[in-house]
């Protein structure tokens, strides 16, 4: 179970990459009430954890609907974390979690912390496919450690948030692009694996 949650917790992490939903944050928070971050964060952290959760619950079901088989949907998944994965190696945000039209109506709103900073800034598509992913392929067990992965991400996430002030002084730009490139290269692997494991299932589906 350890190794479970361990290995989703990672995976997780680097295709939430909290420190780019930091700068989302950032570049948004001038305009809002700086004195409400920790509001902002619990709200935040927590409209993330309940739209994983509902994607654990009900992602099964929704492929279901929709007609959508697991192999296809992993190369789907697989693609998408690849576009994702290709912008954080060039030290870009996603346009999957953040464009400037958004980010203008954003500044605009006296809170910030569910639209769009939890939808989609963290929370997006490439979140949303790998838990998708992760759970129609898991027994009861690993839909546990799915749940627990998710949560300690989401407590990261309050932390890194409750302390953006803290973490922009003590980070430099170049710091966090070099992260965030990291993390990309990571990303790009977890894209590929979805991808050929995909491929592979519908080859030899029977």
């Amino acid at each position: 179970m350890f190794k479970m949650v361990f290995d989703y917790t990672v995976s997780l992490f680097v295709i939430i990459d909290p420190f780019v939903s930091l700068i989302i944050l950032l570049s948004l928070l001038p305009q809002s009430h700086e004195k409400n971050m920790i509001h902002i964060a619990f709200k935040s952290s927590l409209a993330v954890f309940i739209g994983s959760s509902v994607c654990i619950l009900l992602g099964g079901l929704v492929l279901k609907i929709f007609g959508v088989d697991v192999p296809s949907f992993k190369i789907m998944g697989g693609v998408i974390l690849l576009l994702l994965a290709i912008q954080m190696v060039q030290a870009r945000i996603s346009g999957t979690r953040y464009v400037q039209n958004e980010a203008d109506e954003a500044r605009r709103k006296a809170d910030i912390s569910i639209s769009p900073l939890a939808i989609p800034g963290t929370l997006g598509p490439g979140t949303i496919t790998t838990i998708l992913i992760y759970r129609n392929q898991a027994s009861w067990q690993q839909i546990v450690a799915l749940f627990i992965a998710v949560l300690i991400n989401c407590v990261i996430l309050y932390i890194v948030f409750v302390n953006a002030r803290r973490l922009e002084k003590a980070l430099s730009k170049t710091a966090l692009n070099v992260f965030t490139r990291l993390m990309g290269l990571v990303v790009g692997s977890i894209a590929f694996q979805f991808i050929v494991s995909g491929a592979k299932e519908l080859w030899f589906k029977p």
